[in-house]
Formats: C-alpha cells, sequence, structure tokens
C-alpha cells in the first residue's frame, strides 16, 4: 500500500495515495483487522449549501437543522456526509442508499443496518474542526477525535471516567503534562466504548485502558481490545485514538480536508454505476 507523504506543512493528504488501494487491503481477507483511520479538517461553517447534503437520510437532515450553533452544525453534517461517501466507497455502493441503526440520535455510534454493511463497521467523532472516520471490515472498531484545549476540561471530571490507578497515574505529573494524559485516556476510553456499541452510556470508568507506547490495550464484558493512537501528523490542537476488537492490526491512517474528499467524490466516475461500454 502507498503510504500517504505529509505536505509541506505536515498535513497528511490522500490525493497523494490512491484511495483504491485502500480499500483493496480493507477487502482482502487476510488484512481484515486493519482499520482505515481518515482525519479530515472540516474548514469554517458556511451558508452556502453544497448538493452532497441531499446524502444525508431524513432523520440525519432534520437533525442537522434542528441545531443553532453554525460550527456544530457545520460539523455534523459535513462529518456524516463524508462517513457516507467513505463507506458507500468501501463498499461500492450509493451513499444516499445506506442505512444506519438509529440515523440521527444523539449520543448513537453510528452503525450501518443489516446486509448493507457486508461485514463493514464504521465510527465517527468529531471535535471543533476536525473530523475522524474509522472505516474496518470484520471486526469490530471505534474512533474518538478531541481537541487538545479540551484538557483542561478532562482533567476538572478526571474522577467522573478514569479508574483510581489513571487517576494517580495523571496526578503524579507535573501539572502541565496532567491535562494531556487525562484527554488521552479520555479519547481511548470513547474510542472503546464505541466500538462495543454502547457510548457513553456505559461507564468509561469500566474501561481500564493500559498503554505501552503509542498501542493500549484494554477488556470489556469479556472482549479484549487493541488501542492506537491516531494523529502524529495532526494540527497540534488535536488529539485522537482509534480502538478495535483484538488484534488491532497495521492501522491505515490518513489526513486531508473535507473539500479534498468531496473533489475526489465529484471527479469519480460513480463506483455504484457500472462502468459505461
Amino acid at each position: 500500500m502507498p503510504e500517504a507523504i505529509p505536505d509541506k506543512d505536515g498535513r497528511m493528504s490522500f490525493r497523494r495515495c490512491e484511495l483504491e488501494e485502500f480499500w483493496t487491503r480493507l477487502r482482502t481477507p487476510e488484512h481484515h483487522a486493519g482499520p482505515l483511520a481518515m482525519v479530515l479538517s472540516l474548514g469554517m461553517p458556511t451558508e452556502d449549501a453544497f448538493p452532497e447534503a441531499s446524502l444525508l437520510c431524513p432523520a440525519e437532515t432534520r437533525r442537522h437543522q434542528r441545531m443553532r450553533e453554525p460550527t456544530s452544525a457545520w460539523a455534523y453534517l459535513c462529518s456524516h456526509v463524508a462517513l457516507r461517501i467513505l463507506a458507500g466507497w468501501a463498499l461500492g455502493r450509493s451513499p444516499a442508499a445506506l442505512e444506519f441503526v438509529s440515523p440521527g440520535e444523539p449520543n448513537v455510534p453510528p452503525r450501518l443496518r443489516g446486509e448493507a454493511q457486508s461485514g463493514l463497521q464504521v465510527s465517527l467523532s468529531h471535535s471543533g474542526s476536525s473530523a475522524a472516520i474509522g472505516l474496518r471490515q470484520g471486526g469490530m472498531v471505534g474512533i474518538d477525535v478531541e481537541q487538545t484545549d479540551r484538557a483542561r476540561d478532562a482533567l476538572a471530571v478526571v474522577e467522573n471516567f478514569l479508574t483510581p490507578n489513571e487517576v494517580g497515574e495523571v496526578l503524579a505529573l507535573p501539572r502541565h503534562d496532567q491535562g494531556p494524559l487525562a484527554l488521552r485516556y479520555w479519547c481511548a476510553k470513547e474510542a472503546v466504548l464505541k466500538a462495543a456499541g454502547t457510548g457513553l452510556s456505559t461507564d468509561p470508568r469500566s474501561v481500564s485502558v493500559q498503554w505501552s507506547g503509542e498501542i493500549a490495550t484494554t477488556m470489556l464484558d469479556g472482549v479484549a481490545y487493541e488501542l492506537g493512537r491516531i494523529g502524529p501528523h495532526f494540527p497540534e490542537r488535536t488529539a485522537g485514538a482509534i480502538a478495535c476488537s483484538a488484534p488491532v492490526g497495521e492501522i491505515m491512517e490518513t489526513h486531508s480536508s473535507f473539500n479534498e474528499l468531496l473533489s475526489l467524490f465529484r471527479t469519480s466516475q460513480p463506483w455504484w454505476m457500472p462502468a459505461s461500454s
């Protein structure tokens, strides 16, 4: 698989690699454990509509229209359109035809419905002007991305989501390092709970994360999970993690912008239609 190459500003771009290589790897049985983590810069809210907004189902559209805060509404719209484009591309199906369980419901991790998924698992997260989408064939996946200015928020409620041992590890650090570690745990736990399909309806303190470098492990309800940090080329104000039922395999990671994804979508032959003779 070709590696995504950092742009001159350090940002990864999938324009430098062939998306079909990702899909081939995702669909190949011996690579089924390796997830794809795609991180998108969403840009700033705009009043201009784009036609791809019509890919959302009515429930998703209604939720978007109920959102009054412009940045949150923009992030919701862009990230859900991007999820449909990428999942449709991976499955060779029209993004508009994909059906999700409980679409548009707040705090419900997205799950493709029934046979449409063909074993593909998806996960979605957005924070501020960034979104992260996880795709995995043949195993559970969860992803979380957070703005690093939330480190102070994470530290303020550390006892609400960390185990006593994890709290001790955080508080043993110098003050300026405590928030970033708390946020790292926050991302990891949210990723695991999304992979499990429960989200924050499960107490995060029931997930004990053991980090070893860039990889972590945990157990939840008898299922072993492995995690990896995502974002070594993130904008410096963003952090994230991806979780999979073990083994995690090789994480395929690429970074770009929502506009680049739309451009590639618009210039590609529809993959769900037979090529004309």
